[in-house]
């Protein structure tokens, strides 16, 4: 289930003041870390990790704790969890492989460790690199060391792995690489039939428009005919009422004019009548005796032509 004990984790609330501690004050070799992160010391194959504490977290005993290494941490959790262990927190992804909490019997924290295919070397410790650090510090020469055929057998696979991993990697980069170019080629196709779908319904529309105002332009050209025909015929109607009214004016002026004549005859006949003296007129043959002559002038028939003045 386990491989072996790798660290002893620190969470410390100062992060820069426990790695001044345990590094010049303790004089422990820094063997890895990465920013403010994490550090890591030792003398020998189990090191000290010392990580800042999390959000909300404050200095407890619960602040130091074991780390054990495991190929499969899935399967361990569910080992530990049919023995009635208490899984703390679940497992989450870091940078250097998977962790996982489980609480002791006294409530201490162990944290449960699978390296990442990034870091094989977590996965076994033959000779701790902090030992070599710890002779490189001392000007101990380090002797020379062949390796063994596990070992070239593992740098065989690693070695081999990488090349399938980059393999795989740029068949998935290729092929997402298609897929992209598939995309924009579909995307570009269903652009330019969107355009030319709308192009057709903006050509309809003009189309539709044009006639609209083809419409409405005959209509207009109706109406003013229409109107034009309208006024035309008011304007002769009236001009027809004017006319009649001008002959009636001069009809009646006509009329008025004879009267005026007739009644001036009438006058002069009256006239005439009066200024007579009343001798009698001798009878002709025909008529009766002391018969006046009818005057035409008075009965209303048209005085002669030149009689007025």
């Amino acid at each position: 289930m386990f491989l072996a004990l790798r660290r002893v984790q620190v969470a410390a609330s100062d992060f820069a003041r426990s790695r001044r501690f345990y590094g010049e004050i303790l004089g422990l070799v820094e063997a890895g870390g990465f920013e403010k992160d994490w550090v890591e010391f030792g003398l020998g194959p189990v090191i000290i990790r010392v990580v800042p504490l999390r959000p909300g977290e404050v200095s407890s005993k619960n602040q130091v704790s074991l780390i054990l290494s495991t190929t499969s941490i899935d399967k361990t959790l569910s080992h530990l969890k049919e023995k009635g262990v208490t899984v703390s927190r679940a497992p989450h992804e870091e940078f250097t492989g998977r962790f996982a909490e489980i609480l002791d019997p006294d409530g201490y924290r162990i944290i449960v460790y699978q390296p990442s295919e990034l870091h094989p070397d977590e996965e076994w410790v033959p000779l701790s690199r902090v030992d070599d650090i710890v002779r490189e510090k001392a000007d101990v020469p380090q002797p020379v060391r062949k390796k063994t055929p596990v070992e070239k057998q593992r740098e065989a696979i690693k070695k081999a792995r990488e090349k399938e991993k980059l393999k795989a990697q740029k068949a998935r980069e290729a092929e997402q690489k298609r897929r992209e170019r598939e995309r924009l080629r579909i995307q570009k196709a269903r652009d330019a039939e969107k355009r030319a779908r709308e192009r057709e319904r903006m050509r309809l529309v003009k189309e539709k428009e044009t006639e609209k105002k083809a419409r409405e332009r005959e209509r207009e050209r109706a109406l003013k005919e229409k109107e034009a025909k309208k006024k035309r015929r008011e304007k002769e109607r009236l001009a027809a009422l004017r006319a009649k009214e001008r002959a009636k004016k001069a009809v009646a002026r006509e009329r008025n004019g004879r009267e005026k004549q007739r009644e001036k005859v009438r006058e002069k006949v009256r006239e005439k009548v009066h200024e007579r003296p009343a001798a009698k007129e001798k009878p002709k043959s025909g008529r009766g005796p002391g018969r006046p002559r009818k005057d035409r002038s008075l009965l209303g028939a048209p005085p002669a032509q030149g009689s007025e003045g």
